[in-house]
């Protein structure tokens, strides 16, 4: 069985080859597609090959950091008042190095897999097993986290890397359907009035789903949707512009109106309780997650090396990361205890200074979303089959039954969740952070041999006992803030 590999806030995975024709932005799940579906299983090989490496690091840096910043970036004022002004950004920082020193070792323990993989087809060891990343074996496979995970884990380690990427995708799914109805009611009840059915938040949803979302997943290429990766960073990049800008004029001019409600409270410097401390690192964990896209843009990287990737990833995570803070800092001190898990709902569609601008933004975040939906699906989906259904014959029936049966249960879970900070935090209680501090310090620990006193495996054992612990203790917070 080979199973291919997400946004954030919020960002699509898959296995390499995706990336050729498809890059989406956001929610860490931003990778791309195959021209068709399932390449070899429908007899659509790619030949021998090696892919012509032209990336450049302007190049990789804008790509992570548009598979960094997504959806969460929504939640990232309600993450500051749960864990105060102050404590926030230690937070913030402290989870963004986690994160990049986390990058580092999947690296390192590439290139470790790279030589092993090399000296065992050498003496003719692999037959037939994948080739090494950046190569060709016949069929264009490349290395991801599934496949990482059964050289160095076995069989069971390519079953928790799988489902924890396919898991992750189908929390990005449910979390684009909660967004779509939080951005675009209030907009449908003003053309409609609150009255009117259709602006009723679950028959949004389901028209959505119906009319254009479903549609969409039964295309066997993913081609035409490739730009909404550009729509989507136009209006994330749009929205934190805007919400920077607009809260900046606000706390110097008071006149300036960007809520008819009443703001209540004052800005925290720490964590209210302990649920607050251990409900933001999640978000934090879901914002972050990039690693399965590290990948395809380590492998398109002219002359790439582990140094280069760590430049990189530096890069994108502080360009990312300044984002983060911007926005969480200025939409929280200008709502401060009234701030929405999702920013967009604190702003109101009429009577304020800002309500036409947030509207545009508004409805684009709610466009860009309905279009990534798909791209997500078809790579969940393309996971799903082939946890279930290994490299059998791939059918019509099979295509539409996973059409059906994912966007159903997706869609119910969205219009059932209470909001978007339920999703996020679930996913990011237990996907991203076996997906950001478990699985790259386990295929370290696993491909490296130096003793155990090695600077770097002593901190990989660090970063696994974080994830490790991280995973429980935010559940359970998770469950408890029901």
């Amino acid at each position: 069985m080979m199973a291919a590999h997400d946004s954030a806030d919020i960002k699509p995975m898959g296995a390499q080859n995706y990336m050729r024709d498809v890059d989406v932005a956001g929610d860490n799940n931003g990778s791309g597609l195959y021209p068709s579906e399932y390449g070899e299983r429908n007899g659509e090989e790619d030949g021998n090959f090696e892919k012509e490496k032209t990336g450049t690091m302007m190049g990789a840096i804008f790509n992570l950091a548009n598979t960094i910043i997504g959806s969460g970036v929504l939640a990232m004022p309600y993450a500051c008042k749960e864990a105060g002004a102050i404590m926030f950004p230690v937070l913030l920082i402290l989870t963004g190095i986690l994160a990049n020193y986390a990058i580092s070792l999947l690296f390192a323990s590439t290139e470790k897999l790279q030589a092993r993989l090399a000296a065992e087809k050498q003496r003719g060891d692999l037959e037939g097993r994948e080739s090494l990343i950046g190569h060709g074996d016949g069929h264009g496979t490349e290395m991801n986290y599934p496949i990482m995970g059964r050289h160095l884990l076995g069989k069971r380690g390519e079953l928790v890397a799988s489902w924890a990427v396919t898991l992750q995708q189908i929390g990005a799914c449910i979390a684009y359907i909660v967004i779509v109805a939080d951005v675009l009611t209030k907009v449908v009840e003003l053309v409609l009035g609150d009255n009117s059915v259709f602006a009723k938040r679950y028959m949004i949803q389901l028209i959505v789903v119906i009319a254009i979302i479903f549609p969409l997943t039964l295309l066997k290429k993913m081609d035409s949707l490739k730009y909404t990766s550009f729509l989507s960073l136009f209006f994330i990049i749009s929205f934190i512009l805007a919400v920077v800008c607009t809260s900046a004029y606000k706390l110097t001019h008071d006149d300036y109106t960007v809520t008819s409600e009443p703001v209540e409270g004052e800005m925290q410097t720490a964590p209210g309780s302990f649920k607050g401390f251990f409900k933001t690192l999640p978000l934090l964990c879901f914002a972050f997650l990039c690693h399965q896209n590290a990948f395809p843009i380590y492998n398109e990287l002219e002359g790439a090396s582990l140094g280069k990737m760590n430049q990189i990833s530096i890069i994108s995570m502080g360009i990312c990361g300044s984002a983060y803070l911007l926005t969480a800092f200025f939409g929280y001190a200008v709502f401060k205890d009234t701030v929405d898990a999702d920013l967009l709902k604190n702003y109101e569609v009429k009577g304020t200074d800002v309500s036409t601008l947030m509207n545009v933004v508004r409805v684009g975040f709610g466009l860009s979303f309905t279009f990534s939906y798909p791209i997500i699906l078809f790579e969940a989906r393309h996971n799903l089959d082939m946890l279930v259904f290994g490299d059998q014959p791939y059918t019509f029936k099979r295509y539409l039954g996973w059409n059906i049966g994912i966007v159903a249960i997706t869609t119910t879970v969205g219009i059932l969740a209470p909001g978007i900070e339920v999703v996020l935090g679930l996913v990011g209680s237990t996907c991203s952070p076996m997906m950001v501090f478990v699985m790259p310090a386990l295929f370290y620990l696993y491909s490296d041999e130096d003793p155990w006193t090695n600077q770097r495996k002593v901190f990989a054992v660090m970063l696994l006992c974080w994830g490790a612990v991280l995973i429980p203790i935010c559940t359970a917070v998770w469950a408890i803030s029901l």
